[in-house]
């Protein structure tokens, strides 16, 4: 039985990878959308294997600024399947993005996350997260067929 971690970026052309690791997301991928998110050369995802089988991934988005050619890296989601938690997949997955980051030459990596979340919140200070600010605070829009009504809409206009 292989013990080594290994670390695979999916690239768009591979997208039987995703659905074959599907039991690491909350719900099964759906195939339009893994293609719409491989294809676009700004989003990352990582899958982690352990003994030969899936373990975690980690889903990223590259973003650009207006003030600096420096690209950052979002961590956006994180997650290690429960039989293979504390087995320093979670760390492997994080210092990949990290060295994605140096070759590529990105600004920095952020992630948000709960502060009640113990455990993200040892993982992100194990892999030299550091809190920039005791009050940020995240804010959601939700925009889902359910919570937004279509006959509100909204006109931006040109200056």
């Amino acid at each position: 039985m292989d013990r080594t971690l290994e670390i695979r970026r999916v690239r768009s052309g591979e997208e039987r990878t995703v659905h074959q690791a599907a039991v690491l997301f909350d719900t099964p991928p759906d195939e339009e959308s893994v293609l719409a998110f491989l294809a676009n050369p700004d989003n990352l995802l990582l899958l982690a294997y352990l003994e030969d089988q899936p373990a975690g991934f980690v889903r990223a988005h590259i973003l650009q600024t207006l003030d600096t050619p420096d690209r950052q890296l979002f961590l956006y989601e994180i997650s290690v399947d429960s039989s293979f938690r504390h087995r320093g997949v979670g760390r492997g997955l994080i210092e990949a993005l990290k060295r994605l980051c140096h070759t590529e030459g990105w600004g920095e990596m952020f992630v948000i996350t709960n502060a009640s979340n113990s455990a993200a919140m040892a993982l992100y200070a194990k892999t030299g997260g550091q809190r920039e600010a005791q009050d940020d605070v995240v804010l959601v829009y939700d925009f889902s067929a359910s919570a937004y009504r279509k006959d509100e809409k909204t006109t931006l206009g040109s200056p």
